[in-house]
């Protein structure tokens, strides 16, 4: 199954385009979901328990529900030891199939461990079946895993080809230490022999696939030819449980689940699978996980959550269609509104901040506090919702960008350092146990700034502590200003912009040329930014070649154009870096050099003062509804 699909915290989404009967009623929608961080047979250990696989099943639960018109009753979630082996094979071949009509969606979602087994049917390149893990898995056998050609198998069964899976998972073997505190690898820790004792059979006691007309026999890893498949990491990869802080504190979950989830909240309704995966994957790369999502199937460009419309005629594609939702839909309905006070639904998990502002017709609402999955809101403007009613966020209140760097087994001398080069919204913490996004250890080479999931970063070579120290500062106010540029983004979403490199290709040898590929939903004007490995800011579009930067909606660039005359290409130091595209309704006021990290702060404020905010020193909720941004991430190796 290597060779064909993308397992390793995948998301598999079914979607397919066979002629449906007519029927009298609409399609609905189902869900099976699933967390499973409590393992009967493990204890709090690395491989072991995850404090955020439940968090995961409850985020996708609510926004399901409240977002893509899924009724509370069609939602079935198993958390913890109630996700056992036998409950979830119930739900998926007993429960769905007594309900589920064709045309109806489907979506099964897990987050949890994953793991393997040696391959039973001879049907898997590597000789590794890929699993799920239950609560109740053992330590010594797999026998209690579900097998991804089991899950294949009750897909298939079901009466419905609009399925959906997801899952937030690992299997790409044995857990091993190195993360950061407060991070977690999805890889059960167990040993290899049990490997060799699988669960039954996959298509063991299962009814026959449901039958279409003209449809080829399924094959036992074949999900179907207009199959898409989302992978949040590759085979190779680990898929992270991490640690979150936002509003109300430190937050656990899916380093991929945690963003997904987020833009299924902002995104309008009708945005397809392929723009809710390209935001989630642009976040898993600024958070600086080394999961690289990958995605795949025709039917990608679909509406997420679609469903085929009522009526369709025997011998035609069905037309896809969303659930009922407000166009201007950007993460919040009104829940209830009492005088002067509203609440929202969302809340963190939707990115809401307070002093964010939400319209409903001709009334403006100001988010007073958050509180889990809602918010408060202040009426500062018309008259009071009805109950219901969609808000679309028209101004955001940024939160600051602090980064955590852990710190707690390093030298006062070098801290000494480091204090002599102070750095604003830095914080080192010397808990070892709390959570950051970065931590400071030592190697057999020296000192080494490693991301959240133990990957190196940047290596510190001086000989004293006094150098070490400065050498932190620079990297950490590297660091520092590309998570400020990785938060200057617009969760209104009111336009779309297609930004990358051609080739779509993010890693690149050091001297390799390379180039752009853009195109906006609007006119406007076009600014790139780029930010080093080394911390340098450089504008890199307009230029001293093309100042005015105008582009036309839908229009196609590439950069460097040939008229221009010069070439972007890889230069040393090797690492990781964000390039970030902004469009605006006002050219970004920028200069052409290049500069200190610091300096993207200069960027931000360009920003605010083209959409018409206060400059950041004087706070206040940036205007959304005029400007767009997209970034790629990217790496130059040797």
């Amino acid at each position: 199954m290597k060779a064909r699909h993308l397992y390793a915290l995948a998301a598999v989404l079914v979607t397919t385009g066979f002629a449906l009967p007519r029927r009298a009623d609409p399609p609905r929608k189902w869900a099976v979901v699933v967390g499973v961080g409590d393992y009967v047979n493990y204890g709090d250990e690395e491989g072991g328990d995850l404090p955020g696989a439940a968090n995961d099943a409850r985020s996708v639960r609510d926004v399901l529900q409240a977002r893509w018109g899924f009724r509370p009753e069609n939602v079935h979630v198993l958390l913890d030891t109630a996700a056992t082996r036998a409950a979830i094979r119930r739900e998926m071949t007993a429960w769905l199939p007594s309900v589920v009509k064709p045309g109806d969606l489907v979506v099964f979602f897990y987050s949890g461990h994953g793991s393997q087994v040696f391959d039973q049917n001879g049907d898997e390149d590597d000789g590794l079946d890929e699993t799920l893990c239950p609560t109740d898995v053992m330590r010594n056998s797999a026998r209690m895993d579900v097998t991804d050609d089991e899950l294949g198998a009750w897909v298939r069964a079901l009466p419905t080809t609009n399925v959906s899976v997801i899952l937030d998972s690992c299997h790409s073997g044995t857990a091993t230490r190195g993360v950061l505190p407060g991070v977690h690898r999805k890889a059960l820790n167990r040993a290899p022999a049990a490997l060799r004792e699988g669960p039954p059979p996959a298509a063991s006691g299962l009814p026959a696939p449901a039958a279409h007309a003209g449809a080829p026999k399924p094959n036992p890893d074949d999900l179907g030819g207009d199959v898409l498949e989302i992978a949040a990491a590759q085979s190779d990869q680990y898929a992270m449980d991490a640690s979150f802080e936002g509003q109300g504190g430190v937050r656990h979950g899916g380093a991929f689940t945690v963003p997904l989830v987020r833009y299924l909240w902002q995104v309008p309704a009708g945005t397809s699978y392929q723009e809710v995966f390209r935001l989630t994957r642009d976040a898993v790369r600024r958070g600086s996980f080394a999961q690289n999502p990958q995605i795949s199937g025709a039917a990608r460009e679909r509406p997420a959550f679609g469903v085929a419309g009522a009526g369709n005629v025997e011998g035609t594609l069905p037309v896809i269609t969303v659930s009922r939702a407000p166009a201007a839909h950007a993460g919040a309905s009104v829940l209830s509104a009492s005088g002067g006070s509203v609440v929202l639904d969302g809340g963190a998990a939707a990115g809401m901040t307070p002093g964010s502002v939400y319209r409903v017709g001709g009334a403006e609402l100001t988010v007073a506090s958050v509180e889990g999955s809602r918010a408060r809101a202040r009426l500062t403007g018309g008259t009071a919702p009805a109950a219901g009613a969609g808000a679309s966020l028209a101004a955001y209140d940024y939160p600051t960008a602090v980064l955590h760097v852990s710190a707690g087994d390093v030298p006062a001398a070098i801290l000494a350092g480091l204090q002599a080069h102070p750095i604003p919204d830095v914080a080192v913490l010397r808990d070892p146990g709390a959570p950051a996004e970065l931590a400071l250890r030592r190697d057999a080479e020296g000192w080494v700034l490693v991301g959240s999931d133990g990957t190196p970063r940047h290596r510190l070579a001086g000989r004293t502590p006094a150098e070490v120290g400065e050498q932190l500062a620079a990297a950490l106010r590297q660091e520092q200003a590309a998570l400020a540029l990785a938060s200057l983004e617009n969760p209104a979403h009111p336009f779309a912009v297609d930004f990358g490199f051609t080739g779509d290709r993010n890693v690149f040898r050091l001297g390799e040329k390379l180039g752009f590929r853009f195109r906006s939903a609007r006119e406007g004007y076009l600014t790139i930014v780029d930010l080093d490995p080394a911390g340098k800011v450089t504008v890199l579009y307009p230029n001293a070649y093309q100042r005015d930067g105008h582009v036309a909606a839908g229009q196609e660039v590439e950069l460097p154009a040939p008229e221009m005359g010069f070439s972007f290409t890889a230069e040393a130091p090797e690492g990781h870096g964000v390039v970030r595209a902004f469009v605006t309704e006002r050219p970004l006021a920028l200069g052409f050099e290049e500069g200190d990290a610091a300096q993207a702060a200069a960027v931000a404020e360009a920003l605010r003062t083209a959409a018409g905010a206060p400059s950041r020193a004087r706070g206040g909720a940036v205007p959304l509804l005029g400007w767009s941004t997209g970034s790629v991430v990217y790496e130059f190796t040797r």
